[in-house]
């Protein structure tokens, strides 16, 4: 091995230097992965691209390589204590990256549970179509989640929208890798108080982090010293995201005989 360098920076670059590096990092901070996995995880990258960078880690003491004995071999790699040591750098870069994309371009990317990259952004009026037809999806999903329960039709409609978009009121969409919206939220600061409607979410796209990630960049961009949301008593997977969010309930009240609202706050 070459003498490193005596400036530290230059010490990191030198084992993280290639972009491949650290994303292969990225990827195995969650789980050892096999080499088709990995490869499926990072995009555009080539056999021969990824299998140099891998075989340079592990001589650098990134990561390990185990090599199962089945027919075809099966090869794993995982990170080492020293690449696990790494997650601080990776951690800074993250924060530095959703920052800037912002500031740059008012977006803000996402990560989810299943790997995939989001992007959550300030909706446009022409975005309002398509977040009612997401609406009335999710809508309808819960209902039928909640087996008999009778929920009443959606009486929302595309002039109520427009009016709610043009009264102040801020609309988030998030956005899959193909631009299509799969989740919104919007809100609205009055007196100190952000009040928080219609959070939704795709329903083959729920449970991926990506409403808990609208809620808070909604939280973040709208300056507030009081939250409010609500959703239906029985909805137990929308309280559990709220009260892993932060919030608690504050009220129940009883609005239909079917039906009762939780009101949460921060």
């Amino acid at each position: 091995m070459p003498e490193l360098s005596r400036c530290p920076v230059e010490v990191t670059l030198s084992v993280i230097s290639d972009k491949w590096k650290v994303l292969i990092i990225r990827e195995l901070l969650d789980d050892t992965k096999h080499f088709g996995k990995l490869r499926k995880a990072l995009g555009n990258v080539s056999t021969k691209v990824l299998t140099t960078n891998l075989r340079a880690m592990e001589n650098d003491g990134l990561i390990t390589r185990t090599v199962y004995p089945e027919v075809p071999p099966r090869v794993e790699y995982a990170l080492t204590k020293r690449g696990f040591s790494l997650k601080p750098v990776l951690s800074a870069m993250i924060d530095w990256g959703v920052s800037y994309k912002y500031e740059i371009e008012k977006q803000t990317p996402l990560r989810t549970k299943n790997g995939k990259i989001i992007i959550i952004a300030q909706a446009l009026f022409n975005d309002l179509p398509e977040i009612l037809d997401l609406q009335h999806l999710a809508y309808q999903s819960e209902a039928e989640l909640l087996n008999n329960y009778d929920i009443p039709p959606l009486k929302q409609t595309a002039i109520d929208l427009e009016e709610e978009f043009n009264n102040n009121t801020l609309f988030l969409k998030a956005l899959d890798e193909e631009d299509n919206i799969i989740g919104s939220v919007r809100g609205k600061v009055e007196n100190g108080t952000l009040y928080i409607n219609k959070l939704i979410v795709q329903p083959e796209m729920q449970r991926q982090g990506i409403g808990s990630g609208l809620l808070a960049e909604l939280e973040r961009i709208c300056p507030h010293e009081r939250a409010e949301l609500f959703t239906s008593s029985k909805s137990q997977s929308n309280i559990e995201l709220y009260q892993r969010s932060g919030y608690e309930i504050f009220k129940e009240q009883e609005i239909s005989q079917s039906l009762r609202f939780v009101y949460l706050e921060k």
